[in-house]
């Protein structure tokens, strides 16, 4: 019969560990960018199996976010727990949702900046709008 690895063993061989500072990147399986493993019949995000592996468990009704944006990363210096609502504001849009709010905003509905909707239908304030186009290197015309 085949003995079964200990899943942190296991974990541990899926991710290239670097310096305490640096990001250690998941090689195994990827979903939407982010790292997935499963151990003991538990399918989740690799980066809440690092928080429980080196951390501890997740307090309930929190989540785990990458204080370094990179979906990847297992690095448990770099993860931290947080609320639904606060990983949403913290989460990166990718360039592609920036171009469709930039449209958005360009059309007369939204004129006055207060609230646009990208596709996805993320809500974004005029304050995290600029932000994120001038983060993008985006100009608005």
């Amino acid at each position: 019969m085949k003995q079964k690895l200990d899943p942190l063993v296991r974990f541990e061989s899926k991710f290239r560990r670097g310096a305490e500072d640096e990001c250690w990147l998941w090689t195994g399986w990827l979903s939407n960018g982010y790292g997935s493993f499963s151990a003991n019949g538990v399918p989740r995000g690799a980066h809440a199996w690092a928080y429980r592996f080196y951390v501890g468990e997740v307090p309930p009704g929190l989540q785990i976010d990458h204080i370094c944006r990179v979906k990847n990363c297992v690095n448990p210096k770099h993860l931290r727990a947080v609320t639904a609502s606060e990983n949403m504001k913290n989460r990166v849009m990718s360039k592609q949702t920036l171009v469709r709010i930039v449209a958005l905003v360009s059309d007369p509905v939204y004129h006055d900046f207060e609230v646009a909707r990208s596709a996805r239908g993320v809500r974004v304030s005029q304050a995290a709008f600029a932000e994120a186009v001038i983060a993008a290197g985006l100009k608005v015309v």
